[in-house]
């Protein structure tokens, strides 16, 4: 299994808490090397910072959309990447974050099926 631990560096500084914008995003799948890593089967868990308080879908889709596109649906990659959010000790900011990387994950629907809400 690969851990991938986003860093508080990863969203723009120590001061910020919030992951966003795509060219952020893909800016770290390059640094992380992760267009590598898609060519395995390895599982992968990914983790974040527990004080972060917005997982953009901006940013989301700019790390790890290439990865569910490679897959072909969103469920295939959930069923290999996950996230682990054990390190979270306040149930209030984990609740906001679980449903940033939900709705990440309808944007990446949205987007594998040529759908940008504007149609």
């Amino acid at each position: 299994m690969r851990t991938i631990n986003l860093t508080k560096e990863h969203r723009g500084g120590a001061q910020s808490t919030t992951f966003s914008g795509r060219p952020e995003g893909e800016a770290v799948r390059e640094e992380l090397k992760l267009d590598a890593l898609d060519n395995s089967s390895e599982p992968v868990t990914i983790t974040i910072p527990n004080d972060t308080t917005s997982f953009n879908p901006s940013f989301f889709l700019g790390l790890l959309f290439k990865s569910v596109k490679k897959m072909g649906t969103v469920d295939a990659f959930k069923k290999r990447f996950t996230f682990d959010f054990s390190n979270y000790t306040d149930a209030e900011l984990l609740k906001y974050v679980e449903k940033d990387i939900e709705d990440s994950y309808r944007r990446c629907v949205n987007e594998l099926n040529q759908k940008t809400g504007l149609d």
